[in-house]
């Protein structure tokens, strides 16, 4: 199954999980489904699948009309919102600020990348699978000889 951004942020804020795409909570999948809406589009209309659908449909934001996906999404609508389950994940993501909390644990988790990139980088390390001994370029290394690729911070420095 291939879906555009838009198409997916507004499957997860439909459906809160995808194949590929499992969450911890259907309420964790709908706020993730938001925020990937959010992120496309650069709008927000909060946790209203109707006026998202609305505005996908009018500007084709994020290749929403791709591949006619849209189209199915008028019926799953009227679906979710006369699904009581649907409605009590979406008091839960309200409530409890989900949005806001994934939005800052992924920026967190960027910014803890961008510090084992910048600390690794240029470091002696040596390969976990065969031992060589080579300079990382970032957090992710790849031996020079194996090509096995690891992240650095996982393996202790060359001594």
């Amino acid at each position: 199954m291939q879906l555009t951004p838009a198409q997916m942020g507004m499957s997860l804020l439909l459906y809160g999980s995808l194949p590929m795409m499992p969450y911890d909570s259907r309420a964790e999948g709908i706020a993730r489904g938001r925020q990937h809406l959010i992120l496309t589009t650069r709008q927000d209309f909060g946790y209203n699948p109707l006026a998202w659908h609305d505005y996908l449909v009018e500007t084709n934001a994020g290749g929403y009309k791709w591949g006619n996906g849209h189209r199915s999404y008028a019926k799953a609508i009227e679906s979710v919102l006369a699904d009581h389950d649907w409605q009590q994940a979406v008091a839960v993501a309200e409530s409890e600020s989900l949005l806001e909390e994934l939005t800052e644990r992924d920026a967190r988790r960027r910014h803890e990348a961008q510090q084992a990139d910048l600390y690794w980088s240029g470091k002696s390390r040596r390969c976990p699978k065969c031992n060589t001994e080579f300079k990382s370029v970032q957090d992710r290394g790849q031996c020079t000889k194996c090509a096995h690729v690891f992240y650095a911070s996982h393996v202790g420095s060359a001594k």
